[in-house]
């Protein structure tokens, strides 16, 4: 679960006063609390697989859908067609396919929008061997082939953080191509 701290930090990258957020895997909300706390109009649409985050999450979110985000339908994409970005903290690398899921994504996405990407920081990614998209890397080769132009990783600095809590998260910012 999201500290709130950190939550308050990433709330800051976030598009302002945007109409609708779509949070993947959005936890026990935290993000979204942060966020509504100073845009309260704002639509916050979580997705969380977890039935136990969800329940959690529906206290923060506006709607939460408790889906598997790789195995939803087309209808569900264009459902959500019309939000202002699409956030995954630190979630994509749970997808079976992050490219189908990245390219379904865009395929739905305003020209105006984007998508937010958190990555663990270096190198938690390196040492704990996780899965291809995860690394800074191969997410930006991932965001091209999927129709994106994505910005360069950047520390995603949290106050109050030590060295003993680890390498700072990084984010990438994308936009339609």
């Amino acid at each position: 679960m999201l500290s709130a701290l950190y939550a308050g930090t990433l709330r800051k990258l976030l598009p302002p006063n945007a109409r609708r957020l779509v949070q993947v895997g959005c936890g026990d909300g935290t993000l979204a609390s942060a966020y509504k706390q100073c845009y309260p109009a704002s639509l916050w649409q979580g997705v969380e697989r977890d039935a136990e985050a969800a329940a959690l999450a529906r206290r923060h979110c506006d709607l939460v859908h408790q889906a598997n985000v790789d195995t939803v339908g087309a209808p569900f994409f264009a459902h959500l067609a019309m939000s202002d970005a699409w956030i995954f903290d630190q979630t994509l690398h749970h997808s079976a396919d992050p490219l189908a899921l990245l390219r379904r994504i865009r395929a739905v996405l305003a020209a105006d929008a984007c998508v937010l990407i958190v990555l663990p920081g270096y190198p938690v990614w390196a040492n704990e061997g996780l899965p291809r998209a995860d690394s800074p890397q191969a997410v930006a080769v991932l965001l091209a082939q999927a129709g994106y132009t994505a910005g360069a990783a950047a520390p995603l600095a949290t106050p109050g953080a030590t060295p003993a809590d680890g390498p700072a998260p990084l984010l990438i910012t994308a936009f339609p191509a």
